[in-house]
């Protein structure tokens, strides 16, 4: 449409412009300009950051950006939180910072609500709200976070569902987060566990009845709730058939939703180490040993698997050897 109309954008021009200097083919060495102002900075784009530290580089100017990372709010035209980290890279370090630190024009309420979705690295941070709790200590964020915090309640749920932030933000550390119960389905509060919710599903994130919350701890910002787990492992054994052969007994352990917590093989009521050669693999091994497994007989192999919610499976497999 814009070639039919013989038109072009702002966004246009700059994108041409930028895309011509970056790539030096662009010659701005006769520009007589001292300064170069950029204004609500939080909202420009890695392209556009690029460009003007280019261009100030290029023509001897001095850069001076002004913005404010909790207030970038131009995600969906490629802004980001990170965009004066990109600006020192691109202009090497050579940055110094001013900080505004008084607010004219928001009320004192405002800013006390809004004060506790900005975490600092250098200091212990407290987020409070119903049905929540979390404790970030000091020195466990890698850096300052403007959280894009949400709740999302579902009337049926076993506990609302908080978003601390929409990006997964690592932790230095394990921190303490408790999420309150709305509801108990069932009365057995082992069988209760936080879960860090993802695009692919819930995974266990463990977690401690405790006055009605689930208390646990993360080693990440994200988004978590309060599921149940009633469904123990499952144990398969690996063509036992074969074992007297290879001379090895093999298992698979799985579960879907807390993971295993812990495991226990015996041959003829004897204690076996199981081993796990390969951690990507659920397989659980065990090289039989004539000094312990007696040849020449029917052995019974018995596998007790526990997940972290306390559920259990028993298998047990004989085979002659």
């Amino acid at each position: 449409m814009k070639l039919d109309e013989n038109a072009i954008s702002i966004n246009d021009l700059f994108f041409d412009f930028g895309h011509y200097l970056l790539d030096k083919r662009l010659d701005c060495n006769g520009l007589d300009m001292r300064y170069l102002f950029v204004d609500e900075f939080q909202d420009t784009d890695a392209t556009q950051i690029r460009t003007f530290a280019s261009l100030a580089q290029t023509i001897g100017a001095r850069l001076f950006v002004v913005g404010d990372v909790k207030q970038s709010i131009y995600a969906f035209k490629g802004a980001t939180d990170e965009a004066f980290d990109i600006l020192e890279a691109e202009m090497k370090g050579n940055l110094r910072y001013y900080s505004l630190r008084n607010n004219y024009r928001t009320c004192s309420n405002i800013m006390k609500i809004m004060e506790k979705y900005f975490f600092a690295w250098d200091k212990t941070n407290f987020l409070q709200e119903p049905g929540l709790t979390l404790v970030v200590p000091k020195g466990m964020l890698y850096d300052d976070i403007a959280l894009n915090y949400q709740v999302k309640a579902d009337s049926g749920a076993i506990a609302f569902t908080y978003q601390l932030h929409d990006k997964p933000v690592s932790l230095h550390n394990s921190c303490e987060l408790r999420i309150g119960l709305r509801r108990k389905p069932i009365e057995y509060t082992t069988k209760y566990y936080v879960a860090r919710v993802t695009p692919k599903g819930l995974y266990g994130a463990g977690g401690k009845y405790e006055d009605g919350f689930m208390k646990t701890r993360i080693r990440e910002l994200g988004t978590y709730t309060v599921a149940i787990d009633t469904v123990p492992p499952v144990i398969t054994p690996v063509n036992p058939k074969n074992w007297a052969r290879t001379g090895e007994i093999v298992y698979t352990i799985k579960d879907k939703s807390t993971g295993i917590r812990s495991y226990r093989g015996t041959i003829d009521g004897k204690y076996a180490l199981f081993g796990r050669p390969n951690m990507i693999r659920s397989q659980y091994v065990y090289k039989l040993d004539p000094k312990r497994v007696k040849k020449g007989g029917k052995h019974t192999v018995e596998m007790v698997a526990t997940d972290d919610c306390g559920n259990e499976t028993v298998v047990r497999n004989t085979f002659v050897w």
